[in-house]
C-alpha cells in the first residue's frame, strides 16, 4: 500500500488592533504591573478608553491579568 503524505498546516492567526490598543500593549511590554491609570496618563486618553480596550484585547486572549487587581501584572499573551 502507497503511503499518502499529509501537508503540513501552518496558520498564521493576525488581530486587527487600534492605535490605542497598540500604545498600551507598548507600556505594559516596558512594564508589566503599569496601572490603568498610569497608562491613561502617559497616553492622554480616558481611564475608561484604557479600560474598554484592555478587556477587548483580554477577550481576543492578546492580554491577560495575573494576580489581583491591587498587587496583579499583565502578561502580553
Amino acid at each position: 500500500m502507497a503511503e499518502i503524505a499529509s501537508p503540513s498546516v501552518t496558520v498564521n492567526v493576525t488581530v486587527k488592533l487600534t492605535a490605542n490598543q497598540k500604545n498600551i500593549l507598548d507600556l505594559v511590554k516596558k512594564n508589566s504591573d503599569i496601572s490603568q491609570e498610569a497608562i491613561a496618563s502617559e497616553l492622554g486618553i480616558a481611564r475608561e478608553t484604557v479600560n474598554r480596550n484592555m478587556k477587548k484585547l483580554q477577550e481576543r486572549n492578546v492580554l491577560k491579568r495575573l494576580g489581583a487587581d491591587k498587587n496583579g501584572r499583565w502578561e502580553i499573551v
